[in-house]
Parts: C-alpha cells; sequence; structure tokens
C-alpha cells in the first residue's frame, strides 16, 4: 500500500507566506497598539492631572516602526504640553509622580491580549 501526498511543498510555502511578520505579527501588534492609545487618551485625566487645554490626551502616538517584533506607544514629543505627562507619570524632586500611563497599561493588558489573539486568528482564517 502506497499513499502519495501531493501539494505538500505548496502548503508549507503558504504557511510560511502567512506566518511572515508583515501578514501576521505586525498587524497584530499594531492593532494591541491602537486599542491602547485610545486607552491612554480617554484616562490621561482619569488619575488626578487637570485637563487644561486636551492637548495632552490628543498628543499619544504610536511608532510605525516595528523593530524585533516591539511597537511603541507614548506621548508625541516635546512641542506641546504633553511633554509634561512624563514628569506627572515619574515626578520630579517637586512635583508627586501621579503614574496614568502604567496603570492605564495594566487595567488593559488583558483585554490587548485578546484583541491580538482575535487578530491572529482572524489573519490565519482559525
Amino acid at each position: 500500500m502506497n499513499i502519495e501526498f501531493s501539494g505538500l511543498q505548496e502548503l508549507q510555502r503558504e504557511i510560511e507566506r502567512s506566518l511572515n511578520p508583515e501578514n501576521i505579527v505586525n498587524p497584530t501588534l499594531i492593532k494591541g497598539a491602537e486599542h491602547l492609545r485610545d486607552k491612554l487618551e480617554e484616562s490621561v485625566y482619569r488619575f488626578g492631572l487637570r485637563k487644561r487645554t486636551g492637548k495632552s490626551e490628543e498628543s499619544m502616538v504610536i511608532d510605525e516602526k516595528i523593530v524585533d517584533g516591539t511597537i511603541t506607544i507614548g506621548v508625541s514629543n516635546q512641542a506641546n504640553d504633553a511633554f509634561y505627562l512624563y514628569f506627572h507619570e515619574w515626578g520630579t524632586s517637586k512635583i508627586r509622580s501621579r503614574p496614568w500611563m502604567r496603570p492605564t497599561f495594566e487595567n488593559e493588558m488583558n483585554r490587548i491580549i485578546e484583541i491580538m489573539k482575535d487578530e491572529v486568528r482572524a489573519r490565519m482564517h482559525l
């Protein structure tokens, strides 16, 4: 009795193509990062910071460069009021720390994982 399989090389190539970081990993990271960015925007004033100009909630950015499976989310730059969010997060010699980024991340961590799992499943057609 002989069993012959055909198409295994094509199947292997398709699996390798679908597991390519550009097809699965990078879009999945972006999806999780977008959720966190949105939650950071919502929560920036919930941890004791006063809303003055509203620029802080508008300054959350996702770095589009994904390096070694890592994506960066943070506050835009020093050109706006959001620059001072760093001092509130960590404190200074004259300002007590009022963390807002770390608690938001910790509160959303499980949801981000679920969003990313769903994205992987969808992209792998599972």
